[in-house]
Parts: C-alpha cells; sequence; structure tokens
C-alpha cells in the first residue's frame, strides 16, 4: 500500500522528502524534551460530517488518539497522534488507523502547556484489510488545557477537519469537540 498526500502519484522525490522529514524531526526531539518537556495524552471525541451524504457521527470513548506533545518553546508545541481502531467477525477483519501532526500555538506564557491554544493540523486516515484505502485531511482546532495538578490538565477543544478527496473518498467535511488528559514530562 502506498501512502500518497492528495491522491498524487508518489514519486522518490515524495518518498524522500518524508524520510528526511522523519530524520530530521527524530533528530530534534531529543532537544525539544530538553528545553521544555513532553506532554503525553489521550482525547475521547465526538465529530460529525457536514454538508455532505451520507452524514456519519462518530463517538470514540475513552480515547481515540493517543497524542505526544514536544515543545521547542513555550508558545509552540509538535504533536504527533496516532489512533487504530481494528474489528474482526463474519469472516472479514479491517482495521481504521488515523495519524496526523498537529502545531500547537499556546495563547499563554503563565506554563508550558497550559491555557488557550489554536492547532493546525494535517494528516491521514485510512483503512486496511478487505478493502484497503487512505485519504488525507487537514483542519484547525481551538481549545484550552485548564491543570488539575503540576504534571496533570484536562484538554477541552472544538475543531474543524476538511478530509480531501482521493480516488477512493469524496472530499468532506467535519466539526468536533474533544476532551483529554495530558500528563506532563518536566
Amino acid at each position: 500500500m502506498k501512502f500518497c498526500l492528495f491522491g498524487h502519484a508518489c514519486s522518490r522525490f515524495s518518498s524522500l522528502i518524508v524520510v528526511m522529514t522523519a530524520v530530521s524531526f527524530s533528530l530534534a526531539v531529543p532537544a525539544m524534551v530538553r528545553a521544555q518537556g513532553v506532554e503525553i495524552g489521550t482525547d475521547a471525541i465526538v465529530q460529525t460530517s457536514i454538508g455532505s451524504a451520507p452524514s456519519v457521527t462518530t463517538v470514540a470513548i475513552p480515547a481515540a488518539y493517543m497524542r505526544l506533545g514536544f515543545y521547542p518553546s513555550s508558545l509552540v508545541s509538535l504533536e504527533p497522534r496516532i489512533g487504530l481502531i481494528s474489528a474482526i467477525g463474519g469472516g472479514s477483519k479491517s482495521t481504521i488507523y488515523a495519524a496526523s501532526l498537529s502545531m500547537l500555538l499556546h495563547l499563554s506564557q503563565s506554563r508550558t502547556g497550559i491555557g488557550p491554544y489554536l492547532r493546525p493540523f494535517a494528516g491521514m486516515t485510512g483503512t486496511a484489510g478487505d478493502v484497503s484505502a487512505t485519504q488525507a485531511n487537514a483542519g484547525v482546532g481551538l481549545g484550552v488545557n485548564l491543570p488539575i495538578t503540576n504534571s496533570l490538565a484536562t484538554r477541552l477543544e472544538a475543531n474543524y477537519a476538511h478530509a480531501f478527496s482521493s480516488n477512493d473518498f469524496d472530499s468532506a467535511n467535519a466539526i468536533g469537540a474533544s476532551i483529554g488528559l495530558s500528563y506532563f514530562i518536566r
């Protein structure tokens, strides 16, 4: 299975870009951890499609995603997140996966990771099993991290996402809300 953004043909150049980005990020992570710490979290979500048929609503409780936030500064964090659902039954197997990278812009300097934030993101969602397909998406979230203790916070967010059309999927828009927990390692 090839992972190609926005339905374009994969090329050696795009594969090289992906590898270079992964290597650069892996080299930068230790410095970011030393600079401001790490945020580990999980989120429950409610999301519904808008403006397309059929309308789909997704509810994932207690967790739709696991996320790991790295803070190169107190105002910016980079956050990869992943989600995975697998179902087997009736002679069929299906796996739904999601991966994205967010850049959180923290709107408060009171404490690293606490307070309001803006979260632009881009990612891929796909299925594997009897039917395999992928779809690129991008969007933005607006939320707040509220402290519970020095190292624990709850995270509330409203977001909008656009899924781009591909050979396998039509484009779609969705609005959503999430509530999560964040643990800070400093």
